[in-house]
């Protein structure tokens, strides 16, 4: 007997939740891929990461609601012996949204994975912060004339 789907919450899974079916919902977009797809585990990692990120720029902990992230899993490793062909493998992408309480996941997906490729982040911050980061980059140059 197949168990039922598991559907996501309206505001996606808590990260940091001890149990509230993140890794059953992984585990049902996975399927059989073990390897080089994101489990609990990773997207933890991941969100660190990201929080990382976001410090290194300098975005204030009180504007960080709403930031949304896509991380991508990586490959198999490139070697001499797979130089004639392509290896694949099935990896997993999440879609990650910025709370008050944490990181989320709103939603996963199966990817193919070609080797060599590196695990993938990219966020997207407000309009005003981007402005706000571009602004702290060159504020000790100045055009020399």
């Amino acid at each position: 007997m197949k168990q039922p789907a598991i559907t996501l919450p309206r505001h996606g899974f808590r990260l940091d939740a001890a149990d509230d079916g993140c890794a059953d919902y992984l585990k049902q977009v996975n399927g059989k891929a073990e390897k080089y797809a994101y489990h609990l585990g990773d997207l933890r990692r991941v969100a660190l990461n990201l929080e990382k990120a976001l410090d290194g720029v300098g975005i204030a902990t009180s504007k960080r609601s709403g930031i949304t992230a896509v991380a991508r899993s990586a490959g198999p490793d490139r070697s001499r012996k797979t130089a004639r062909w392509t290896p694949q493998a099935i990896g997993t992408v999440a879609h990650l949204r910025r709370y008050d309480g944490g990181w989320r996941l709103m939603k996963a997906d199966r990817v193919t994975v070609y080797a060599g490729q590196a695990e993938k982040h990219k966020i997207a911050i407000h309009r005003s912060e981007y402005v706000a980061v571009q602004e702290r980059a060159v504020s000790n140059f100045e055009v020399a004339p």
